[in-house]
């Protein structure tokens, strides 16, 4: 175990390679005096959630170590999603070693095999011929809105099977007429109840407020919650209903991590009625909860030295202060420290500010006495408000700013305007027109996502930021309590482009942009990023079917910042003026997660229905990735409260006719 530890932290912290591993493997083979193996087997399941999914530095050092994979002792085999392989594309080094096996979906006639024949091997019957044809069709159904159906379907047989141990009949029964891959759960949660109904209200509590993440407007997904969040008798009921014949929730130790428990699949939160009763009633809470866990997790990964900069300040503070009030016991220990530090923060952060007030004060008073027989004194008190407090000093900076119904009408594409004295996004009018939205069949390293090519109409002018948000708009921001502080990846702050941002971070500075200025503004919809992008072309980027040199930034653009974010506006806009809408950092859309485009409205608003908003998308690629990765159809995706070192965001502001 030493070893292995060893080698994990040579590997990680990038003081060894695969090679290295391989070369130590063989020589213990030799010291043990056994034949090495010809080759060696590297399997990765799963790829789209541990590659994928992972952190950009995370994937980087990944491809760093498999640097090995063209020695010739290694195989290595990774599965994933279809959806995923853009990524993958980004990856030169990968990518260029990858040979691609498609692996088709399960057919209907394989899926009846795999329901049909381990009963023919052991001996059992289904109950009737048309059963198994009535369990293959559902699941293909089901599998077409839910790719958690397989797992579904693994229950109902499993139950099926022990039903008919206990009958002792060789017969597997379901009645047809009441079959729903889901019920299996609910059946299970129902009895689980009523068997233990004394123990509902700590039955409530596991699955609503330990297991359950709520985001607004969207459905419920899992949570994992370690062991010390639970007391001695709900860990009980936990493992009872992780154990068989319950298997509604799963518990696992990570090596070297703490015990933690989730529900087995996330079709409860859908279908079993009694949760989604008991989450209803929480949902405020909940959907509360899950931001404040996303800033505790922020505040954890930001350096030393600006931590505190990262705690809770203003109105997000004063609400954790009211919910811990209120709901301390249901907040884990570590959130609870979190809003106690953020606290202790803000009483010295006040303490400091009425000394500095006081003395700001005595010196003006002081400085006057003189004057106050000519200058008018309402005047002057005005201005000492002016100079002592914060908020006040930054509506000054914006109310002359904001465009009235007046102006905001004599507004022609091209024209830029900003809404405030300094630091907040400069707009530009993009005209209204139509496009051709995705790629053609023809376009090089196009995804199958990008299907069908299809036309849609920007019926109205808009206006969109100029440059990506810089991290001195985003300070503004957090000066005034109304974002949190979000680290820089010692890639520079300023005129940079923001980063380390999640969707939510990003719906948070767009909310504090309207309150300031009392406009729309707002995360433009995949499509009106796509209109702005193309600005007029329809080629694979805005100059061009080409990368060209130093037109943007990304690994292998040829500029002097392919290796980190440039400073906004490095590089030439595009036809409308808008610029780094290729390269620089992804950037975050309003748009759910959709695997293409069947369905997609084509009036340029933003697509949220029947998709998957645990994911959004992500557009117009990084300095982290190749230039596939820039081409102005290329759709990405990331977990809403996912953030890295190259995801940022632009804004958009919707006009008045």
């Amino acid at each position: 175990m030493k070893q292995q530890n060893g080698w994990i932290e040579l590997l990680r912290d990038g003081k060894a390679m695969m090679r290295d591993l391989l070369d130590a493997t063989e020589r213990r083979y030799k010291e043990l005096d056994q034949t090495k193996p010809p080759a060696f087997l590297l399997y990765i399941d799963q790829g789209e959630e541990l590659y994928v999914r992972a952190e950009a530095r995370q994937r980087q050092r990944f491809s760093e170590v498999m640097q090995g994979i063209a020695d010739p002792r290694l195989y290595m085999l990774m599965s994933m999603r279809a959806d995923f392989l853009g990524e993958l594309q980004k990856d030169e080094p990968l990518y260029k070693v990858h040979r691609k096996i498609d692996v088709p979906p399960l057919r209907k006639a394989e899926l009846r095999e795999v329901v049909s024949r381990p009963a023919e091997l052991l001996s059992a019957r289904f109950e009737t011929d048309g059963l198994v044809d009535i369990i293959t069709r559902r699941t293909t159904e089901d599998s077409v809105e839910d790719v958690g159906a397989l797992p579904l379907l693994s229950y109902t047989l499993d139950d099926m099977w022990t039903q008919m141990v206990k009958r002792d009949d060789g017969v597997l029964r379901l009645p047809a007429q009441s079959f729903e891959l889901g019920g299996v759960l609910v059946d299970r949660a129902d009895a689980f109840l009523a068997a233990h109904s004394k123990f509902q209200d700590k039955l409530r509590r596991i699955f609503t407020l330990k297991l359950a993440t709520v985001r607004e407007g969207e459905e419920p997904t899992r949570r994992r919650a370690v062991r010390s969040e639970f007391s001695d008798e709900e860990w009980r009921l936990v493992c009872e209903l992780a154990d068989h014949p319950n298997r509604l929730l799963v518990t696992a130790t990570p090596e070297g991590g703490e015990t933690y428990a989730e529900a087995a699949h996330e079709a409860i939160f859908r279908r079993w009625g009694k949760l989604r009763d008991w989450i209803a009633a929480e949902r405020e809470f909940l959907a509360w909860r899950t931001g404040l866990e996303g800033a505790r997790r922020a505040w954890e990964a930001t350096p030393e030295g600006s931590k505190n900069d990262a705690l809770l300040m203003g109105a997000a503070l004063a609400q954790a202060q009211s919910w811990l009030a209120k709901r301390s016991e249901d907040l884990p220990v570590v959130d609870r420290d979190f809003i106690d530090q953020s606290t202790k923060r803000e009483s010295k952060a006040r303490r400091r500010a009425r000394r500095v007030q006081a003395l700001i004060y005595v010196l003006l008073v002081g400085s006057i006495a003189g004057l106050i027989g000519w200058i008018n004194q309402s005047y002057l008190r005005d201005r000492l408000n002016w100079y002592t407090t914060v908020r006040p000093y930054m509506l000054v900076q914006v109310r002359p700013y904001v465009l009235t119904a007046a102006a905001e009408q004599l507004l022609k594409p091209g024209d830029s305007f900003r809404e405030c004295a300094k630091d907040c996004p400069e707009m530009v009018v993009v005209p209204a027109g139509e496009f051709m939205m995705g790629s053609p069949a023809n376009e090089r390293n196009r995804n199958g996502n990008e299907d069908p090519l299809h036309r849609v109409t920007i019926a109205r002018p808009l206006a969109v930021s100029k440059f990506e948000v810089t991290f001195e708009q985003w300070d503004a921001c957090v000066t005034v309590g109304g974002c949190a502080h979000v680290p820089d990846s010692n890639m520079g702050r300023g005129t940079h482009p923001v980063i380390n941002v999640n969707w939510d971070d990003a719906q948070q500075y767009v909310a504090w942009l309207s309150k300031m200025t009392d406009r729309p503004y707002r995360l433009l919809s995949e499509a009106e990023w796509e209109y702005s992008a193309r600005a007029g072309t329809t080629t694979i980027y805005s100059w061009g079917d080409e990368i060209g040199k130093g037109n943007a930034n990304c690994n292998g653009c040829g500029s002097e910042w392919d290796r980190r974010p440039a400073p906004v506006g490095s590089f030439a806009p595009n036809q409308f003026g808008l610029y780094d809408m290729h390269g620089n950092v992804w950037e975050w859309v309003e748009d759910c997660l959709h695997t293409n485009y069947e369905g997609a409205p084509e009036d340029g608003s933003a697509w949220i229905a029947q998709g998957d908003c645990n994911n959004r998308v992500l557009r117009g690629g990084s300095w982290f990735g190749a230039p596939p990765g820039l081409r102005s159809a290329l759709r990405f995706w990331f977990s809403a409260d996912d953030h890295a070192f190259d995801l940022g965001f632009r804004v958009g502001r919707t006009l008045n006719p």
